[in-house]
């Protein structure tokens, strides 16, 4: 017996003398391809966590703040895992007998061409009372704080809204020597559209609709433009949707917000992991800010970014290592830092929360889909699972590594303030992550 323990003894001390040798090999590799040229001229930091074992494997500068860009949309995702069911609320409404008074929740997908099953629309067109809109419970502003003002005009920044119409969104599209916007309502007349010679581009103006169009383009010409939405706006937009059903017959009217909601009855959207899809994988900012006041309206909170984001830390995020500054649910504003440790720390909790598939299945796949489908094509059997984060002279990449071993990490690599073509930066981004997964 004793001599079966010695045995036994001394095969745990050359297991872990192996295990050893192989972390000194993977850092030293590490060390080596992070010291190349391409990377001398920025800022870069790495944590790489082995979620098999249960430890930390490599870093460099990871307890340093980088600018994260869209990997802020993990910390929005958690916070849905942690703070909404399996779905989300679309409205909530009271009822009488000729009145039908409705609480948006910041719903997403309501009226989003993305999202063909509508249960709240559906619940709207086949009543046949008068509809009261509350229109007055979102406390925050249009957009999210640090946000570029001369964005307003580009896609990726669409208004925040506590009841999105469309996406809001509006797509302009060019077919056939005529424009076409969508949605294609009455009250889109709204939008005064004249030609303007110089542009390439649609350009709406900062405060309303209206929008000057470019007087060369291709045929199929498309280009998808925010909506200025004011509550007048807001009202015009859902009463000609049920108005163009034929099944209702007045405008949709404004109501201030009243006592009685508490206990009001709920109408569910879209599934939860759904809407964490379409905002992780196309790295969606509009889902992503929406997520923020979904969270904020099932949790009976006062609808601002920066008293959302507060709850969320205190409650959720105690156990992240350093102290980030988060500021939006998207990643768009420059002034969110968070640091790669404290990325690699919350994807261990994701994993946990979540579970392996339900984590690979939300993320965008290495050569599959998402942001990552042109990337990490090398083998058939995809092996990175991750969020990106691009901004410019910026680019991140955290997520979920399987190496050739089996074992499953976690891993943060952030890179900022180059000078470098972005496609060079995602190439070598990419071999080094191959790297590791050859040898880990």
């Amino acid at each position: 017996m004793k001599k079966l323990f010695n045995v036994a003894f001394l095969a745990i001390i050359a297991l872990n003398a192996c295990t050893v040798q192989k972390n000194k090999s993977i850092k030293l590799l590490i060390n080596s391809s992070l010291n190349k040229p391409v990377f001398s001229t920025h800022h870069i930091g790495f944590s790489l966590y082995d979620l098999t074992t249960q430890s930390a494997v490599a870093e460099k500068n990871s307890n340093k703040f980088f600018t994260p860009a869209s990997n802020i949309k993990l910390l929005t995702f958690y916070a849905g895992l942690c703070a909404l069911g399996d779905s989300v609320n679309s409205l909530k409404y009271i009822s009488s007998q000729d009145s039908l008074l409705i609480y948006p929740q910041g719903d997403p997908a309501f009226l989003h061409p993305k999202f063909k099953n509508q249960p709240a629309f559906d619940f709207l067109k086949n009543n046949h009372k008068n509809i009261f809109l509350v229109n007055d419970t979102y406390k925050g502003k249009k957009f999210g704080f640090g946000w570029m003002c001369y964005d307003y005009n580009e896609s990726y920044a669409t208004q925040i809204t506590e009841i999105p119409l469309y996406g809001n969104m509006l797509t302009l599209n060019y077919t056939g020597g005529k424009f076409k916007i969508q949605p294609d309502l009455p009250s889109m007349f709204l939008c005064d559209t004249l030609s303007k010679g110089g542009l390439k581009y649609a350009q709406r103006e900062e405060t309303n609709n209206n929008i000057s169009l470019p007087t060369q383009v291709k045929n199929n010409f498309t280009q998808k433009i925010p909506l200025y939405l004011d509550g007048k706006t807001v009202m015009a937009l859902l009463s000609d949707t049920l108005l163009a059903t034929g099944l209702i017959t007045n405008e949709v009217k404004p109501i201030p917000y009243s006592k009685g909601f508490e206990k009001a009855k709920k109408i569910a959207t879209a599934a939860t992991d759904t809407l964490f899809k379409y905002m992780l994988q196309p790295s969606d900012n509009f889902i992503a800010e929406q997520m923020l006041l979904c969270i904020a309206y099932n949790n009976n909170l006062v609808t601002k970014q920066d008293s959302i984001i507060k709850y969320i830390k205190t409650k959720y995020l105690g156990f992240l290592p350093d102290t980030l500054q988060w500021v939006d649910g998207s990643g768009l504003s420059r002034l969110n830092l968070n640091t790669p440790r404290n990325f690699t720390t919350l994807l261990k909790a994701i994993y946990i929360k979540a579970g392996e598939k339900r984590c690979f299945d939300l993320l965008a796949t290495g050569g599959v889909n998402g942001t990552l489908k042109n990337q990490f094509k090398d083998t058939s059997k995809p092996y990175v699972f991750a969020k990106t984060g691009t901004l410019l002279n910026n680019y991140n990449l955290s997520g979920f590594l399987v190496g050739n071993s089996g074992h499953r990490y976690a891993f943060s690599f952030m890179n900022n303030n180059y000078l470098l073509d972005e496609q060079k930066v995602k190439l070598e981004v990419q071999k080094f992550i191959k790297l590791l997964r050859d040898n880990l």
